[in-house]
């Protein structure tokens, strides 16, 4: 079945939101955060830094499941785009 011009638009926008959040996946804020350990740096600012490096982490970790569940929704839209285009088509073949 051909996919409607639409629905292509929303697979390449879902296609480009996975390559973003696997590069945010790839950020190498742990390797930043094992270098900060207590060993490396002892004092109330190792602790902040420490502290903002996991939150970081996090926000960044939530950034790309958004645009993961970003892509999903695209994916959705996608299909139901399609799925309307063929019962469309169908109609009119009638």
């Amino acid at each position: 079945m051909p996919s409607d011009s639409t629905a292509d638009e929303y697979r390449q926008r879902a296609a480009h939101l996975r390559r973003l959040a696997a590069r945010l996946d790839d950020v190498p804020l742990a390797d930043v955060e094992s270098w900060a350990g207590p060993d490396t740096w002892r004092s109330p600012g190792a602790d902040d830094c420490r502290q903002q490096l996991a939150t970081d982490r996090q926000r960044i970790a939530h950034a790309a499941d958004d645009l993961r569940q970003r892509a999903w929704m695209f994916e959705r839209q996608a299909d139901a785009v399609d799925a309307a285009a063929a019962t469309l088509l169908a109609f009119q073949a009638r």
